[in-house]
């Protein structure tokens, strides 16, 4: 509305971003967290992680807002910064999961799989967890590079020759 657009821009000009989180606060608790109110929940998700740089609470709040729409992208997008940004690579592995249900675009899957065989290979030290996303990548890029270099990378660090010789014969 008009009003909330007056007062974003009066605490862009002010700085004032703890009183406009404030505002938002006090209307979603009146008003309860619905979907008509999502809107107002975005907002206070963004301010409360790109202006005031409390964490938790806009794990929280793209939590909330999830719990209204399991397919929100943008939420889905912040819980992805800010579990990376945490460590909490558990919680993450949800939010690769929940994305992959909603992309059909076979590089926009990839990209999710890439991230999802990193955070295996490097942050969870999970192997075979990385081994079936990048699998999963060569599936539908038979060729893609950076899946074979992990696969036979993984493949060595697991002593596993024959996948490994397979995999090098592919690269070449």
């Amino acid at each position: 509305s008009a009003i909330w657009q007056h007062l974003e821009r009066l605490a862009k000009e002010t700085g004032a971003y703890a009183e406009l989180a404030e505002a938002y606060e006090a209307t979603l608790k009146s008003e309860g967290h619905n979907r008509d109110t999502l809107p107002l929940l975005e907002a206070l998700a963004s301010v409360v992680e790109q202006e005031l740089g409390d964490l938790d609470r806009a794990l929280a709040l793209n939590r909330a807002i999830l719990e209204l729409d399991d397919s929100h992208d943008a939420a889905l997008d912040a819980l992805d910064r800010l579990l990376v940004a945490k460590g909490q690579f558990g919680d993450l592995k949800q939010v690769y999961a929940r994305k992959l249900e909603l992309t059909s675009g076979a590089d926009a899957r990839i990209a999710i799989l890439s991230k999802l065989g990193l955070l295996f290979e490097n942050e969870v030290k999970d192997d075979g967890e990385a081994i079936k996303a990048y699998l999963a990548i060569t599936d539908m890029a038979p060729d893609d590079k950076g899946a074979l270099a992990a696969l036979a990378r993984l493949y060595e660090r697991g002593e596993k020759w024959q996948e490994l010789a397979d995999v090098l014969q592919r690269q070449m």
